[in-house]
Formats: structure tokens, sequence, C-alpha cells
């Protein structure tokens, strides 16, 4: 049964509960104000319909078959409040309350702000986002303690490596998005990944009828951000298109800290200087079509998404050498299939996807010289290039093929299995004028390096005592196969060939012991195989180790959480991690970076998380992370218990969030916000545990260290606001970012810009 709920000017109601009486279900419709809920044929339901701001709808539908779509129509309710606002934590209440639990960030709440997807989930407790520089630059997760690849991403969830670059989280517009998952630990068997820390799933919005969805952003820098979504589906609901798409510039000239030599003596000085060379552009834009409510399918999406991207380099992996003349481009095309099907009066879903796509990259690095931070250049016949002396002019193709079959069957109403699998099969090859060669005198890159990977799940979720008591159990099996050819030390060919398979187990448990509290509990012993990217390298900085191991990892979640909706939300959460064989990507050389087995790691941490609604139009919130990550059994004195490096330990958001309605005009709106970031300083490298600074878990004092291996201390203030001029959909939004112009620096101490402005305009149109 497909139910549309919208109010009397036909916009969607979102999170309105809808509830079949005969059958003691129900649920929250989505953004679009749709809900599918799985009925037998053939009886007459009861039905009702209720959301804060309206009158409660009640009505009986005959249910002639298994596809029946009606739509409601919610009268305002003039005697409750004039303005309702929907915060993230209801749009993921359910989520939040299972046993493998998520957090949820609310983007369509923010779809008006211009602020990025990374800003947004800054803001919450245990996830910190690393971003080495300006738009375009790359980004790193840190979740928990795990970072880098121990964390999956997923885009409605299926895997995102496939899209490449060209759908990372520091491109994405949060227009395009209706919410993000974020699972801290054990992940769901639908999602059937060989996560080791948990995993970020995107879900893109699916409206059920037309919509337009545009906006632009003009920042700092000369930022220009671009995006448009827009969907049209048949009168009977049957038949839809629709497109995504953005399209992002920015010079990325900040202004940086470096050191430059002395004229008359040549000693480093430190000097303040705008980046020249770190102008960044892309392009993204997906086309689908499909079918729905058929014989044969309840939806069949075919989609194509392609995408193109030209970036400078103004530095490597860290800003220890600028370059003025090294560039790259990314592009690809990638057509994809999606099939959902329900069987057994929906008890029985279907769903598969599959894909296919070769990912072209190039990298030209051909200098002939080298660059000073003021764009001086001096010739050198000796230097090829400006990242190494051999220089590049890379040009290699990445082939992906990825498919997806889920199976979920409802045993019973408070039971369901759900079998998953997912296979990739992944090749590069390439060429590179100035690579590395055999003694044969054959390109390195020509000869084809492969990786297959297949992970599988099978997950029991059952409830008991009325669904107060939740439980999740899943089983995993893994398997990857790598193959290419490296060099020996004496420059001989070696064919390199790597497999292995491991099981996995995970338990989540859920105690709801009152309306409004529960605890939650998750333990897993899991494994991560090491990623294409991590074993071949990228072709540029990031350089290839054919030898990395898998990840394993033991880890136990502890969470609690209660609230009462508009009023208050309080939950905490410890963890404690044992992992063997980390992978974390380790600086090299000063200019490259390399994904390294490091020594075994366990640590335990806590987050926080706090909203109260001071009065019904003023909202604060805070959240604080603390983690304590450390190296054991090294065998190295000076290593052993040394914390993470390049790994935040503590760090905080403060929050508040005013809404004010009729604020010039009877039906003008207008939000206005502030936050506040504070991370505490970490370190580049190992530091002996004696060396760190000396307060009560490291959170004041410095470390008895160089100052040069200190990520220092981050405060970042932001403030804006959005208006909405009318009851129609257009917006204003207006921020400044680092507001007091503190210097901020990020993942291997690349400095991040300084204060920064930026405006967005955005309409939304939807009809019924």
């Amino acid at each position: 049964m497909e139910l549309d709920v919208r109010n009397s000017n036909h916009e969607p109601v979102g999170f309105a509960l809808v509830q079949v009486h005969e059958l003691n279900t129900g649920g929250l419709t989505d953004s679009a104000g749709h809900i599918s809920i799985p009925v037998p044929p053939g009886k007459s339901y009861r039905l009702s319909v209720s959301c804060t701001g309206y009158i409660p709808l009640e009505t009986v539908i005959a249910s002639s078959s298994a596809k029946v779509h009606r739509s409601f129509i919610l009268k305002n309710n003039p005697s409750e409040l004039k303005m309702v606002r929907i915060t993230g934590e209801t749009h993921g209440a359910a989520l939040k309350k299972n046993a493998i639990k998520a957090e949820v960030i609310n983007t369509l709440e923010a779809k008006e702000q211009p602020s990025t997807l990374i800003e947004l989930m800054n803001r919450s407790s245990g996830i910190r986002i690393r971003q080495a520089g300006a738009l375009g630059s790359n980004s790193d997760v840190s979740l928990n303690g795990f970072q880098d690849r121990s964390i999956r991403y997923f885009k409605d969830g299926l895997p995102l490596n496939y899209l490449g670059a060209g759908f990372s989280m520091s491109l994405i517009p949060v227009n395009m998005l209706d919410h993000v998952e974020v699972y801290k630990g054990v992940l769901p068997a639908y999602l059937g990944a060989d996560a080791l820390g948990g995993a970020i799933n995107l879900v893109t919005r699916k409206e059920k009828s037309n919509f337009v969805d545009i906006s632009y952003e003009l920042g700092s820098f000369n930022t220009h951000r671009v995006s448009l979504n827009a969907a049209y589906y048949s009168p009977d609901k049957k038949y839809f298109i629709g497109v995504n798409g953005f399209y992002n510039y920015s010079d990325g000239d900040y202004t940086v800290d470096v050191q430059f030599p002395d004229e008359q003596t040549g000693v480093l000085r430190d000097i303040t200087t705008k980046l020249y060379h770190n102008r960044f552009s892309n392009y993204y834009v997906e086309a689908y079509a499909g079918i729905r409510d058929v014989k044969w399918a309840d939806e069949l999406r075919l989609m194509v998404s392609g995408f193109g991207l030209n970036k400078q380099f103004q530095f490597g992996t860290t800003m220890f050498k600028p370059f003025g003349m090294t560039h790259g481009h990314q592009s690809s095309v990638i057509p994809a299939i999606e099939y959902r099907k329900r069987f057994l009066a929906g008890r029985l879903e279907v769903t598969g996807f599959a894909e296919v796509n070769t990912l072209n990259a190039t990298i030209v690095d051909t200098a002939h010289g080298h660059f000073d931070w003021l764009g001086n250049f001096t010739p050198n016949a000796n230097e090829k290039g400006e990242i190494s002396n051999d220089g590049t002019l890379s040009d290699i193709g990445y082939h992906y093929l990825t498919s997806r079959g889920n199976i979920r069957y409802n045993i019973m109403p408070a039971q369901t299995v759900d079998f998953n699998i997912v296979a990739d099969n992944f090749m590069r090859k390439g060429t590179d004028e100035y690579g590395k060669r055999f003694p044969d005198g054959e390109d390195f890159l020509s000869k084809p390096a492969s990786y297959r990977k297949l992970a599988m799940a099978l997950g029991l979720t059952s409830g008991f005592l009325n669904k107060k008591v939740q439980n999740n159990l899943i089983f995993k099996f893994y398997r990857y196969r790598t193959e290419a050819r490296d060099m020996t030390v004496t420059g001989a060919p070696e064919r390199v060939s790597n497999q292995n398979h491991q099981w996995g187990i995970a338990e989540g448990i859920k105690w709801q012991f009152s309306p409004k509290s529960l605890i939650q509990f998750s333990a897993e012993t899991a494994l991560r195989m090491p990623e294409q990217d991590e074993i071949f390298g990228d072709g540029n900085f990031k350089l290839a180790n054919f030898y990395l191991k898998p990840e394993r990892s033991l880890n136990f979640n502890l969470g609690y959480q209660t609230g009462k909706y508009q009023k208050y939300h309080f939950e905490t959460n410890v963890f404690y991690r044992r992992t063997k064989n980390m992978i974390l990507l380790m600086p090299l050389y000063f200019l490259n970076s390399q994904s390294q087995n490091v020594d075994n790691v366990q640590g335990a941490g806590l987050d926080m998380d706090a909203n109260y609604y001071l009065t019904p139009w003023l909202k604060a919130g805070g959240n604080f992370t603390y983690q304590d990550l450390r190296l054991v059994h090294t065998g190295n004195p000076s290593r052993e218990g040394a914390r993470l490096r390049n790994t935040p330990y503590f760090f905080a958001n403060l929050g508040l969030n005013a809404h004010f309605q009729g604020f010039f005009f009877r039906h003008d709106k207008l939000d206005v916000y502030w936050y506040y970031s504070f991370v505490r300083q970490f370190y580049l490298d190992y530091i002996p545990k004696n060396m760190e600074p000396a307060g009560f878990l490291g959170l004041w004092g410095n470390a008895g260290i160089d100052a040069q291996n200190i990520i220092p201390d981050q405060d970042l203030h932001t403030i804006g606001f959005t208006y909405y001029p009318t009851s129609r959909p257009l917006a204003f939004g207006f921020q400044v970012k680092n507001l007091f112009n503190a210097k901020v620096y990020d993942n291997f101490r690349i400095q991040n810009p300084g204060r920064n402005y930026s405006v967005k305009i955005s309409y939304s149109l939807f009809k019924k």
C-alpha cells in the first residue's frame, strides 16, 4: 500500500504518523510525504493519519490488491502552533531506537544554509571530518577512533566507491540529500560491507511527486556552487524521470603561513602568502527514469551518472613543498540499474543493483623545475617534475563492476531475516611516459592490476515484549584476491598475488525500558579488507602497498538515550576497540602518503550529545568526544602506549538555533544559528607517552615536543541565518565561517582557510 500525505497547499507532509489499526502497524512518512506499508489484499483497513499542527484524519481503505495507492490531504489545526519545526531527532527517531544505532543528520533541515555536508557532520558527536584545504581537497573521516577506509561509504545503501571522487562528501550539496545515516560500530545486514568501525550512508532525495529544487551559492576565494534536483511523475505515478546535478568551482587562493628562505642568510623564516595554484572545478550529473507498481516490479530504475573533475595541486600530503604546475583530471560515465519487488503479500522483498564504470584519471607533473611559495619558478633540467624528480604524465583507467543483492523476509511481525551480498571487481591499467619501467622497458602501469572482493551478511532481527526489546544477530563472510606486477629491490619484475577470507559475527541489543529512555549494546568481531586505492595507490600522491593485510577488530559499544520531542534529548555512548593490523594513511617523504598496517591498537572512548529547547523558538545543543586509542605490544619502548598518530583525541561542539515566524512580515520566517567547534591539539607523528601534556586526560597543557609535530588546538566559530521572505519556497542564506579568523590546521597539519563568507539563494517547487 503506497500512501502520500499532503497539506492544503499540496505540499508534502513529512513525519506524519500513519497507522493501520487491524494490523497494528504503521510508520512515519518520509520528507516527500510518502510511506509504503505492506498489507494483505482482499480486505478493508481502518487508517489514521496524524501530524502536529494538522487535524487528524481517519478513513477506511479497501485493499483489492497489494498495489494500492492513496493520497490524503491534512487540514491545518488553528488551535495549534502556526509554525512547526521538525528537527533531525524526529527524522531519525526510528533509526536511533534500533538495536543497531544510527546517528541521523537531517540535511533537509539545513538545505537552504550555505553549509557543506562536512560542516553539518562535524557538528555531531563522535564524528570528525578533516579536510586538507579548500573546496575539492581530500577529506578524511574519524568515527569513534576509526578513520579513513575503516569506515565504509554508501549512497542509498549501495557501496559508494564506484563513483570515485565525483561524489565525495566534500563536494555533495546538502540539497541533494534527504538525510545521512552514521553507524558507529555494527552495521545492519542490508548494508553488507566489511566495515571495521562503522559506515556513512548518504540517502538521496526520492520524492514521490513532481518537484524542482535549485540553488546557487557564492563564497570567498571566488567559490561558486550550483545544484539542481528535479523529478516528474506521470499522473498515475507509474512512470518517472528525474535529474540530479551540481557544479563546484573555487580558486582556493586563501592565505597561509609557510616557511621561506631569507634572501640574505637563506635561513627559513615564517611568511604569510596566498595560495596561487589551488584552483578546483567539478560537475556531477545523474539522470534517471523508471517504472513503478507494475506486475513484475515495484520499481525499476535506470540511471546514468557522469562527472568531471579538474584540480590544481599547490602542495602534496603535507605543506612541505609548493607546486606551481602540477594538475589532475578525472572523468567517468556510469550506467546502472536498480530493481525492487515484493512477493507474498509484502512479506518477501528482493532488491538488486548493478553498475559498470571506467574511470579515467590523469596527472600532469612535467614542470622541469620547481616553484617557491611566492610563485617564482626556477628551471632545472635535472628535475622533470615537482612531485618527484622523475615527473609524471600518467593516464590511468580504473574499471569497476559492482553488483549488490538483498533479500528480506518477514517471518512474523516481530521477526525479519536479511541476506545481502556485494561483489566488487576492479582492474587498473594505464600508461605513464615518465613513470617506472620494468627492465625490458615496458611501462609499469601497462600491466593490469586486479582486485576482487566479496562481502556477504545474514542477519536476524527479532522483537520481544511488544518490541521493547530488540535483538540483531548478524553473520558475515568476506573474501578478496589481488593480482599485480611489482618490482623487487633489484628491479626485476615480480608477480604479486594476495588472497584472504574471514568470518565475522555481530550482535546488537536494545531495551526500551520506558517510553522516553532506552539502552543499546552491540559487540562484533569485524574484518576490513584493504581497498583498491590502498593497495594500488592513486597514481598521484598516494603510493601503492601490495602487501597490506586486512584489519581485524573486536568492538564493544554501550549507549543510553532519553528525550522528549521538542523538549530535550540526551544520549551517551562508551566504546572499546582492540584492533590488529589497523590500516592508516601515513605521510611518507613529506610529499607522498601510503596506507600501512600499524601496530596493534586498543583503547576506549566516550561521547555525549544533548539538545534542549530553551523556548519553543530557541534550541541549544552540544556534544563532546574523548577517545584514548594507543599502540600496544609494539616491542618499541618509545612507541609503546603512544596515542594513535594524526588522530584527534578530544573534540567538542556547541550550537544555538533560533526560529522566528512573522519576523518582518506576516508570512516570513527567519532562522539564525551559531556554532562553535573545538579540537584539542594532536600529533602528526607518534610521541612517547611521557611527553604528552600533564593535564587531566591531556586536555590542557602542552606536549614536550617540537611544535612542528603538534597540530594545535582548533577554535572555530560559525554564524549565519536563513530568511524565507514569504510562504513561497524561496530562501536566502548567509554564513560566516571562522568568524574570528583563527589559524586552523587539519589533517597532516595542512592549514585551512581563515574567515570566509558565503551567500546562497534557493528555490523549491512541489506539485501534486
